[in-house]
């Protein structure tokens, strides 16, 4: 059995992910502009016909089953909120993402253990910055508020002008 393997920095530029890349463009998927920071990919027979691309903006995912219809879809890594591994009962390993929090996605890929543990904390270090980034960003709408209350005290307390209030409040809004 062919089972998805991981690619990632160099790799992405030969063989398997330069034609996972390719194809998903050509299927308008993946855009130019985007740049490709990991593939999880495999071909049966010379034939592309799974795809996981992790771009610096979404998650793509493309698989073909010959008795199915295509499946696939783009989740823009802004979205997952979550991802975890799920196993059936005939011990197959599955990726699981989470998006906005409620709605689940599993992707049905074989993918071999060690490349499915590089994909999965891969997507976590992405959520990780992510939730980081977020938590900076309130700290810092947190201190402008706080800054904006203390020049506002000082304008009622009659210590700075109205101009000079409304001076600091376009700086801390970034007017």
């Amino acid at each position: 059995m062919s089972v998805n393997k991981f690619y990632d920095g160099s790799e992405l530029d030969k063989g398997t992910p330069k034609k996972a890349i390719s194809w998903l463009q050509k299927m308008n998927l993946l855009s130019n502009t985007e740049n490709a920071k990991v593939v999880v990919a495999k071909t049966l027979m010379g034939v592309f016909y799974e795809a996981i691309i992790v771009s610096d903006r979404q998650l793509i995912y493309y698989s073909k089953d010959l008795s199915k219809k295509p499946r696939e879809g783009a989740i823009p890594l802004s979205s997952i909120s979550g991802v975890s591994i799920s196993t059936t009962k005939m011990a197959v390993r599955y990726l699981c993402i989470t998006v906005g929090g409620a709605k689940e996605i599993i992707l049905p890929f074989m993918i071999a253990q060690n490349d499915l543990n590089k994909l999965y904390n891969y997507l976590l270090d992405i959520i990780s910055k992510r939730r980081e980034e977020d938590l900076n960003n309130k700290a810092n709408c947190a201190s402008s508020a706080d800054e904006l209350i203390k020049f506002k005290n000082l304008l009622d307390a009659g210590a700075i002008t109205q101009e000079e209030y409304n001076a600091k409040k376009k700086q801390l809004l970034g007017l």
